[in-house]
């Protein structure tokens, strides 16, 4: 049981990275391919709640902030999907075993 909660702890962790890491680029991307912009200077990191924002209100300095509360609402939420996707993966892989013993 432990390994399992450390399996899916390590997945989840993986997977915020990942899910953090192509927010980032979705504010990112469009200014190195010239796209058009809807917010311009500005960076939001999270999905689905917003942790972590960046914006410019002149040119000499960024100004950001953290709302940490949306961060562990993020933490918990991804961990709580591959702990769900993680069970019923174990679990009909458990029936599939029963039904070939008998």
């Amino acid at each position: 049981m432990l390994k399992f909660l450390f399996k899916v702890t390590f997945q989840s962790v993986i997977l915020f990275f990942a899910v953090s890491f192509l927010t980032i680029l979705y504010d990112i991307l469009p200014d190195w391919f010239n796209l058009p912009r809807e917010k311009s200077y500005q960076i939001s990191i999270g999905f689905p709640f917003e942790y972590y924002y960046q914006f410019w209100l002149d040119r000499v300095s960024p100004n950001h902030g953290w709302n940490f509360n949306n961060l562990i609402y993020n933490c918990v939420l991804f961990w709580l999907f591959t702990f769900v996707v993680y069970y019923f993966k174990d679990k009909s892989k458990l029936n599939d075993t029963k039904e070939d013993i008998f």
